[in-house]
């Protein structure tokens, strides 16, 4: 496995495209956790999308989860790490495309060590 160093604040914000250069989301925010007990090395877990960022923005995450269920949208995804290329940190971009990410999802949803209701 190759190690990328990247710093997690300039991956924050940056749009997110599909494998076919569809928009997935802005990068919203990161689940992290040791390399290994006790080491000083951290990796990245998973990705947070965004669906509506500019409505999160606005209301209030809570609010507009709220309104993205009511409508029957999602209100962003969880990406592993694996299923993003950051190659292009400027670009980051999904090795799937977001149809093969959220099949994959709903057969098996990606596991969170804390939870949704941690990270807020």
């Amino acid at each position: 496995m190759r190690v990328v160093r990247l710093r997690g604040d300039l991956l924050v914000g940056r749009m997110v495209r599909d494998a076919d250069g569809r928009k997935a989301g802005r990068i919203h925010e990161m689940t992290i956790e040791p390399a290994a007990p006790g080491s000083t090395e951290y990796v990245v877990r998973e990705f947070r999308l965004s669906g509506d960022g500019w409505l999160e923005a606005l209301a209030g995450r809570e609010l507009a989860s709220a309104l993205a269920r009511r409508s029957g949208r999602p209100n962003g995804r969880t990406v592993s790490w694996e299923d993003l290329d950051l190659s292009d940190p400027v670009r980051p971009k999904l090795r799937r495309t977001i149809a093969e990410l959220d099949a994959a999802r709903a057969v098996s949803p990606a596991r969170s060590p804390r939870g949704d209701a941690a990270r807020s």
